[in-house]
């Protein structure tokens, strides 16, 4: 028997984007719920009231962007990670749309 130790590799390259791919996956789960809620929550306060919250709208746009930063780290558009990984960007990317 040999006295050497296995090492095992760290995690690096595709196996750090499938970890992080994976949590950003779990995070785009929860972050889907609350946008939902946020979108019933505007129907209800505009069929009640009349009028949308403002800041409802503000924080549903501040989450659509999230969404979208998620979605791009996951279709490898970009490799920037959103946040809490990445900047956190408190408004839209500079991405002509």
């Amino acid at each position: 028997m040999s006295d050497e130790t296995f090492e095992r590799p760290a995690i690096t390259g595709i196996g750090r984007r499938l970890v992080f791919m994976v949590f950003f996956m779990v995070v785009l789960g929860a972050v889907r719920f609350v946008f939902w809620a946020i979108v019933a929550f505007q129907f209800l306060s505009h069929l009640f009231t009349g009028g949308v919250n403002p800041n409802a709208v503000t924080s549903g746009a501040r989450l659509a962007e999230y969404i979208y930063r998620i979605m791009l780290f996951l279709t490898y558009e970009t490799e920037a990670m959103p946040f809490p990984f990445g900047e956190r960007a408190d408004r839209p990317s500079g991405r002509d749309r």
